[in-house]
């Protein structure tokens, strides 16, 4: 049915077409593309290999890099194309779902459902209404394009659709490496909607080479992860404690997609209690337990509820990425899933029954009307930086991350009082995040509140001793406030991690004269001519310092 497909997309259009009003977000945005000289070019060959080798914010995905540059060249830095890209991306993505599960099970109203209901929820808003996440979208798209290759394989044995589908698979692991799960997402298919009559062993020989393909792209993603220190240390965080914030995560997700209401794109990190993670682990347990055992009648309860447990599983929480506890984002793919097992795990004898499918396809309807108007709504909170985490602190209630953003939104906006209270409110949260000492810090330093400056640049100092920059910033505000001895100890810690400053090394030389210190001062002049022969500074410094003689 050609319509129900012009629907489906037109309908998804239409709840997210508000994404052309939104600005780019100071919250990965500015990485992205505002502040990216690579990507801010446009497409060139220097560009190409930039993205193939760069591990900026924290991530390897070349495809996505470029298609950010493809932004820049189609509509500059104007934000409304790439949100409309962003939004047609995704309706090309239901799209695809929607004609591979109609193509497999030839139940084009089920299949409508499914796939309206994985484009409209409100949970999709993050991976659309977000500039950052074009890397959701377009990895979403080559997976669905990969699903639909694999039908057309498992069909006709081609081996051209062999080769499209893996190509499709590194494609979307090229724009997002979690989409490691899509080898096991294309044998759980094989079982159900493909009905694939294939021993294990052949099944799992031709997944082969989209293992090995994932694989590389998992050990790229964990170098960049790595690299950036986005995964946290196993040793900060207990096995115990990760294993206990996997159902916790499993359930949370669950519980936003049945009632999905005070959405944010940043809900704070919080251990979560031995007997949340009973309670979260029992229901899985059940969960489980019931699709398992309708797995004969209803193929697609099982099938569906694994594709959901599996395809989440990278994003579960195992392995600790960022400060947050779980995202919205993660649900894009696993959503597939679940929501094909919704559409297709009914009892065909209940379908068959004319009152009970009326009644079922008025549910449906009202469900997708309501996320509709969801969606959109949620959209209109992805306006703009201080509306979306004005929003975030109001639902999510003590979040020191979305404190600190907004502080960062008041202080670029040149209201200093409002981002002062915002950094305070972060600090008393979780007073152990060094950049936000570090910016609160320097605010003060800015504003001569000196006294006020020093406590933050040395908390900042302590917990990032190898950042120069908080050693030298607290070095002035001692020095501003007569603390001549410590501002010099600041600056030598300072310099024994960026030892080429020549500012920091001419106050330190000052600061040593000032104290009578002239071998110890001259010590430092000589040490910055020896790094910067032209310095005139230091050579006017030195010169003075051998020509007059030391005080009586």
């Amino acid at each position: 049915m050609p319509w129900l497909a012009l629907l489906l997309v037109a309908w998804t259009l239409l709840a997210f077409e508000g994404t052309r009003h939104n600005a780019y977000l100071g919250f990965d945005d500015t990485y992205y593309v505002l502040e990216n000289p690579q990507v801010r070019a446009g497409l060139s060959w220097e560009g190409l290999g930039w993205a193939l080798r760069s591990r900026d914010a924290s991530n390897w995905h070349p495809l996505t890099w470029l298609s950010h540059m493809l932004d820049v060249e189609l509509f500059g830095v104007d934000p409304s194309g790439p949100h409309l890209l962003n939004a047609a991306l995704h309706a090309a993505a239901a799209l695809l779902f929607f004609g591979f599960l109609a193509s497999t099970t030839n139940a084009p109203w089920r299949s409508a459902f499914a796939a309206a209901a994985f484009a409209l929820h409100p949970l999709r808003v993050e991976s659309v209404a977000w500039a950052a996440e074009r890397k959701d979208v377009l990895a979403a798209l080559f997976w669905m394009a990969a699903l639909c290759g694999w039908a057309r394989f498992a069909r006709s044995r081609s081996r051209r659709a062999y080769a499209g589908t893996l190509l499709c698979a590194a494609l979307a692991l090229l724009a997002k490496p979690t989409a490691v799960s899509l080898p096991f997402a294309l044998l759980l298919v094989d079982r159900w909607p493909l009905a694939r009559c294939v021993a294990w062993r052949r099944r799992l020989a031709e997944k082969a080479p989209f293992f090995v393909v994932a694989g590389a792209a998992s050990l790229a993603a964990l170098w960049a992860q790595g690299g950036a220190g986005s995964i946290h240390d196993f040793a900060q965080t207990s096995l115990a404690a990760r294993l206990l914030q996997v159902p916790v995560a499993y359930a949370s997700y669950l519980g936003s997609t049945l009632w999905p209401v005070e959405l944010a794109p940043l809900y704070p990190a919080r251990s979560p209690s031995l007997l949340a993670g009973a309670s979260a682990m029992l229901l899985l347990a059940a969960l489980s337990i019931g699709a398992f055992a309708a797995r004969r009648r209803s193929p697609a309860l099982w099938i569906g509820w694994l594709w959901f447990l599996v395809v989440l599983a990278p994003m579960s929480g195992i392995v600790a990425f960022g400060y947050h506890s779980h995202a919205d984002r993660y649900t894009y793919l696993p959503h597939a899933g679940l929501f094909a097992a919704a559409a297709f795990g009914w009892p065909a004898s209940w379908l068959a029954r004319a009152q009970l499918r009326g009644a079922l396809a008025l549910l449906a309807l009202g469900l997708l009307a309501g996320w509709t108007l969801q969606t959109r709504a949620q959209v209109a909170r992805w306006r703009d930086t201080s509306t979306l985490f004005e929003y975030t602190v109001a639902v999510t209630g003590e979040n020191a991350f979305a404190e600190a953003i907004l502080a960062e939104v008041w202080r670029h906006r040149g209201e200093s009082e409002r981002a002062l209270a915002h950094y305070a409110r972060s600090i008393e949260i979780d007073p152990n995040v060094p950049r936000t000492r570090y910016t609160y810090g320097t605010l003060l330093l800015g504003q001569h509140r000196f006294e006020e400056a020093i406590p933050q640049l040395r908390a900042s100092a302590r917990l990032q001793p190898e950042h120069a920059k908080s050693h030298f910033n607290l070095a002035v505000a001692l020095e501003q406030t007569g603390q001549q001895r410590a501002a010099i100890e600041a600056f030598r810690a300072g310099l024994a991690q960026q030892p080429d400053d020549a500012a920091a090394r001419l106050f330190l030389a000052r600061g040593l004269l000032h104290l009578g210190e002239r071998a110890a001062a001259a010590t430092e002049l000589r040490e910055l001519l020896r790094r910067d022969p032209d310095n005139a500074l230091a050579q006017e410094g030195l010169a003075r310092l051998v020509a007059s003689p030391p005080p009586e």
